[in-house]
């Protein structure tokens, strides 16, 4: 998981997250990866979940305008399967 990135201030215009899985292996091998925000760095709650990969994989999720992005985001995963390992980039841009 990710240390959390610090964006000054909470926004009201949504965004735009994307996930790209370009190698994932193990024995039934699967993430879900979340992208979390927080207003204090210490609370935490989903934003964003993309559905499952359990091969390679690109994903992208809009956030409405309109919706509140909070002042802090991080990255979440949780490995299903055995022996699970990814190769994985997690972005999120404010609009």
């Amino acid at each position: 998981n990710s240390a959390s990135v610090d964006h000054g201030a909470a926004t009201t215009n949504g965004g735009v997250g994307v996930l790209h899985v370009p190698a994932i292996a193990g024995a039934a091998p699967s993430v879900v990866v979340k992208i979390q925000h927080s207003t204090n760095n210490s609370t935490w709650a989903d934003l964003i979940t993309f559905a499952a990969a359990v091969a390679a994989t690109k994903q992208r999720i809009e956030v409405a305008a309109g919706t509140t992005v909070n002042r802090w985001l991080r990255e979440v995963h949780t490995f299903g399967g055995t022996t699970t390992s990814i190769t994985h980039n997690v972005a999120f841009a404010r609009r």
